[in-house]
């Protein structure tokens, strides 16, 4: 079952991670007001991923595993539950965020460079 393994490790870990990752490239540079190098071919990489991301599918797995457990295990949630708790709130905060308006920031940021060239005499 080793496919169906690739592909849950992609929806749960690679995509996810990807996702933030690109996020994270992005949006530290164009707060300074520079745009990093590749940011168009990043933000195609965000815009394939984002569909995929599919953390909510695991943490309801997960939910679902552990109660059906508890019925014959004694269950105790610990640290990893509680952080796996949170990471779907945190991923809702991050795919709030709409790669398109980085692409009139970036075209802002590219106005400005233009702008502040210096004019051949």
């Amino acid at each position: 079952m080793w496919p169906l393994a690739v592909l849950v490790a992609c929806l749960t870990i690679v995509f996810p991670f990807l996702d933030l990752a690109a996020v994270l490239y992005v949006t530290g540079p164009v707060r300074l007001g520079v745009v990093p190098p590749a940011f168009s071919a990043v933000l195609r990489v965000l815009q394939f991923v984002r569909p995929w991301v599919m953390i909510e599918v695991l943490f309801l797995g997960v939910v679902v595993t552990a109660t059906k457990l508890a019925d014959r295990a004694y269950v105790t949630p610990e640290t990893a539950l509680f952080a796996l708790c949170t990471l779907p709130f945190m991923l809702a905060v991050v795919m709030a965020f709409e790669p398109r308006a980085l692409w009139h920031i970036r075209e802002t940021l590219y106005a400005r460079e233009c702008d502040n060239l210096p004019v051949p005499p």
